[in-house]
């Protein structure tokens, strides 16, 4: 049976036949929590003496993947939020272009008794109709926004639940 190298050790392997061709650079002075520990003395230390070494390679790949997963249901909560905008800024023009279509009933019942103005009366009914083909303009647009707000909300639940059962798995396989 075949051992796999875990990422660090490899990587510790690569630095070491890396340095042997000539000078090599001092470690990094410095990383989040401290100083890095130069991988030419990891690469030293044998492989059944890592245990400490596999284990904490394999918190991190969690707490890794973990990092990617609350990022991806970060993005989508922020999506879902503009598809919820969204519904009520469309939920407005709607009501706005229902309010036209009602002054223009009224306008037109009120010009077909021949009460009011004409010239004004038609002036009027002129920009009511104006206003209101303006605001089915803007309602369309926002139900496009929200169409394609919504497939892409559909996405990111898709992906966030396949991100949730790739988390799950490696955690199952690290113990």
């Amino acid at each position: 049976m075949r051992r796999r190298l875990p990422a660090l050790a490899l990587s510790a392997a690569l630095a070491a036949l890396a340095c042997t061709s000539g000078p090599c650079a001092p470690p990094a002075q410095a990383g989040w929590f401290g100083p890095n520990v130069d991988p030419q003395l990891v690469a030293q230390v044998p492989f059944d003496k890592r245990g400490a070494i596999n284990a904490a390679d394999a918190e991190l790949a969690v707490a890794s993947e973990d990092l990617t997963l609350a990022k991806m249901k970060q993005e989508l909560a922020g999506t879902q939020r503009d598809y919820a905008s969204l519904g009520v800024d469309l939920a407005k023009a709607q009501e706005q272009s229902a309010k036209l279509a009602l002054d223009i009933a009224r306008l037109e019942a009120v010009m077909a008794q021949r009460l009011g103005k004409p010239d004004e009366n038609t002036k009027l009914l002129n920009d009511l109709k104006a206003d209101r083909i303006k605001s089915e303009g803007e309602r369309l647009q926002l139900q496009g926004k929200q169409n394609a707000t919504d497939l892409m909300v559909r996405d990111m639940r898709q992906r966030v639940a396949a991100k949730e059962q790739d988390v799950a798995a490696l955690k199952a396989r690290m113990g």
